[in-house]
């Protein structure tokens, strides 16, 4: 017979997520569109609590950050390259575990921003912050009484609008990644 919460979503909860994905942007200003895509790495991390067993409550940042994406204007490589499209976001979360297979879906409401510098450093993109969501699906197996290590497929998109003088185009974010996860519940 085991302690009380072992191998228990009870608590404090912390999640540390590392990995790849892949981020996309597209911002259209009426007379050109912009694209830039690109594979990266990414970060994630999240902090709430258990409010059952199977329910978790938590406030989360996830970071996706892409070296040397490609960009286009109007469908058209442009001359200067791109080096660097970076999406980091913020907010409130719920997880719900299956349990006793310790699988989870979670999804959070992200209050996210993107940047796009070309390969002089200079700002191409940088929107305001925008409305994001961000969903996930993982396994994670126990390896003591209170942590976790798996793996997790994570799913983002957001919308934002560019920094620009009004009328501020529309900057639209989508990415993909797939993260290992530590968790401490």
């Amino acid at each position: 017979m085991h302690a009380p919460g072992y191998h228990e979503h009870d608590g404090v909860f912390v999640r540390i997520a590392l990995g790849a994905g892949w981020l996309g942007m597209s911002e259209s200003t009426g007379v050109s569109d912009l694209n830039a895509s690109g594979t990266g790495s990414g970060f994630g991390a999240a902090i709430g609590f258990a409010v059952t067993r199977k329910l978790i409550v938590f406030l989360d940042v996830s970071l996706l950050d892409t070296m040397h994406p490609d960009v286009t204007v109007n469908d058209a490589p442009t001359p200067r390259a791109g080096e660097d499209l970076t999406m980091w976001g913020y907010g409130p979360g719920i997880a719900y575990y299956f349990q006793p297979r310790n699988i989870f879906v979670s999804g959070a409401i992200a209050f996210c921003k993107l940047d796009l510098h070309d390969d002089q450093a200079n700002t191409v993109t940088a929107t305001r912050r925008g409305i994001g969501l961000d969903v996930a699906a993982g396994k994670e197996w126990w390896i003591t009484t209170n942590w976790a290590l798996g793996l997790a497929l994570q799913l983002q998109y957001a919308r934002m609008t560019d920094r620009a003088p009004d009328p501020s185009p529309v900057v639209s974010a989508r990415a993909i990644s797939l993260l290992g996860t530590a968790t401490f519940n």
